[in-house]
């Protein structure tokens, strides 16, 4: 194209005549609004939240500091009997020790919360940071050696295991890294403890969405579908039902993503979860709902990063409900 213009234009002024000179901008901008028309895109990238990484940085500064505050010896006498009971009680959990024996240790962690909680959040602070770098350092002993640890089991309780069931776990090698295993885990402390809803104990926005940007690109089917998908693999003969059941968990998988698309978008507005979910239906061939999405987006967002896009794919959903 660039070749063509160079020796049409050429032409053109080799010429001498003003009225053809004249046709030159008018091509040309012919030719530029033929470029911007928008164009059919099939979709096949979701966006990822945007993680401030300077205000994760501040979080993991402030969070170290409490934990050198705690190994320093500045933990009281009842915030060290809970962190012991927090820890008998995930040894428990990753032995799937009988019913009784958890009710018994969790009563017991809950009495002894109840005490440790009259001397304030910051210092259950300090042990819950103390305990988030524990568990990463004995995360990466597993990663290391293959070995689940005392220690991790005292830390994370049936971590290991819930990694495997979801898949974001293979041998020793983890799908998450340090981040994310700080995110989660102290996600994981707080819920334990009742706290997870406390403003003092909640994630950052961009904690969250290290969080869900680590689902949308490690997504899997749903929990109660994953043992249905599991099974009749095993009982799959032939190529053609395999690919059919490889279909249809990646389809399950895009649905579990929506879903995910949607608690992300009420925890943060910034997120393009219109787009997103746009890209996700096309993928799972509701191509109606798909358009219905890109306009969403246009319409809230008629300018801006991911417009174009919007207007490629919304083509491109239109034509293939067509």
């Amino acid at each position: 194209m660039r070749a063509w213009w160079t020796s049409f234009s050429s032409r053109l002024q080799t010429s001498g005549s003003g009225r053809q000179l004249a046709v030159i901008p008018l091509i040309a901008a012919v030719l530029f609004g033929l470029f911007m028309l928008p164009r059919a895109s099939v979709p096949d990238t979701v966006p990822l939240p945007a993680i401030d990484q300077r205000a994760i940085e501040r979080v993991l500064e402030a969070d170290h500091a409490l934990a050198l505050a705690a190994r320093s010896g500045a933990l009281a006498g009842e915030l060290r009997a809970l962190g012991t009971m927090i820890r008998d009680f995930h040894t428990l959990e990753a032995k799937d020790a009988p019913a009784s024996e958890l009710y018994e240790a969790r009563r017991k962690m809950d009495v002894t919360f109840a005490t440790a909680h009259g001397l304030g959040n910051s210092q259950l602070l300090k042990l819950r940071a103390a305990h988030t770098d524990e568990f990463v350092q004995a995360v990466d002993q597993f990663r290391k050696a293959g070995e689940e640890t005392p220690e991790l089991a005292a830390l994370g309780g049936a971590f290991v295991r819930r990694m495997r069931r979801e898949g974001w776990c293979e041998g020793h090698s983890l799908a998450l890294g340090d981040r994310e295993l700080r995110v989660f885990y102290k996600q994981m402390w707080s819920t334990v403890l009742g706290l997870a809803d406390n403003p003092e104990f909640k994630l950052t926005i961009d904690e969250q969405r290290v969080i869900y940007a680590f689902y949308l690109t490690h997504a899997h089917a749903p929990e109660h579908l994953r043992a249905t998908f599991a099974a009749a693999r095993e009982r799959a003969k032939t190529t053609e039902e395999c690919a059919s059941l490889a279909e249809g968990e990646r389809m399950a998988s895009d649905g579990w993503r929506i879903e995910k698309v949607t608690r992300l978008e009420a925890i943060d507005p910034s997120y393009p979860a219109h787009f997103a979910r746009g890209v996700l239906h096309f993928q799972r061939g509701r191509f109606g709902a798909a358009a219905d999405s890109f306009q969403a987006h246009l319409q809230a967002h008629p300018s801006g990063p991911l417009s174009l896009r919007a207007q490629f794919h919304l083509r491109a959903a239109l034509h293939a409900e067509r």
